[in-house]
């Protein structure tokens, strides 16, 4: 595995590995967002966005464990930074 440096924020987490980003941050409405950022030369599509039945919503991502370490841990530490564990 990789070693991951992590940046806080007032309003997120950034986490960096190897040419790999992953930034969680608190949004109005109680609301969080989740960016991966990856430097490589294969572009290929890394999440799926399905609808079902016009109203049934699936999205579906395929991240390495550092970005999904880093995901758990950002999404932690904010929840913690606005109150809410």
């Amino acid at each position: 595995m990789k070693n991951i440096d992590n940046h806080s924020y007032k309003n997120g987490e950034l986490f960096k590995f190897k040419n790999t980003r992953v930034q969680v941050v608190s949004l109005p409405a109680e609301e969080y967002g989740i960016e991966f950022t990856v430097l490589s030369k294969d572009t290929s599509p890394r999440t799926t966005h399905i609808v079902k039945k016009n109203k049934v919503v699936t999205t579906v991502m395929r991240i390495s464990t550092e970005a999904a370490i880093s995901l758990m841990i950002g999404i932690q530490k904010q929840l913690h930074k606005d109150g809410i564990i």
